[in-house]
């Protein structure tokens, strides 16, 4: 049985949002098989929206259009395949989309999964409540020419 370890979490801002760097670093799919990008789509409000884009950037099937699922089971899901697929580092493009109440759902999901947990964010976006729930967390910041960097 191998032991999880204490994640990382990590802040990057993207001052201009790029849609083109944005393609880029879902293009590479990742340095390694152990990275996940999980491109947050616009309007995302509840936690199985989020955890669906993290199944599906697994290459997982989500559902039948329409299909009511829970967000818990959502979430149980992309747990069980990130684990099973070894992955290490999740990075999630465009998280200034993302509720504080969001937020602390991909916490919880790196938290339990051991895995490092990057976020992307345009900073001028940033709600107060996105704010102090990173602080809560205490993500360290990192430069986005890093991550593309490492994507290359």
């Amino acid at each position: 049985m191998s032991s999880v370890s204490a994640p990382c979490f990590f802040l990057i801002y993207d001052s201009e949002d790029t849609l083109l760097a944005r393609k880029r670093l879902l293009a590479s799919k990742a340095a390694t098989s152990e990275t996940l990008f999980v491109d947050i789509p616009a309007g995302t409000q509840r936690g199985s929206f989020v955890a669906r884009a993290i199944l599906e950037g697994l290459g997982k099937q989500t559902g039948i259009d329409g299909e009511m699922r829970s967000a818990a089971l959502d979430w149980a899901n992309a747990r069980a395949w990130a684990a099973t697929l070894g992955i290490r580092r999740v990075v999630v493009l465009r998280a200034h989309l993302l509720t504080a109440a969001l937020l602390d759902e991909l916490v919880s999901f790196a938290v339990i999964t051991g895995v490092e947990l990057t976020l992307v964010c345009v900073p001028c976006d940033s709600t107060r409540q996105q704010r102090d729930a990173l602080r809560k967390w205490g993500f360290a910041r990192r430069e986005f020419a890093t991550l593309l960097d490492e994507a290359a």
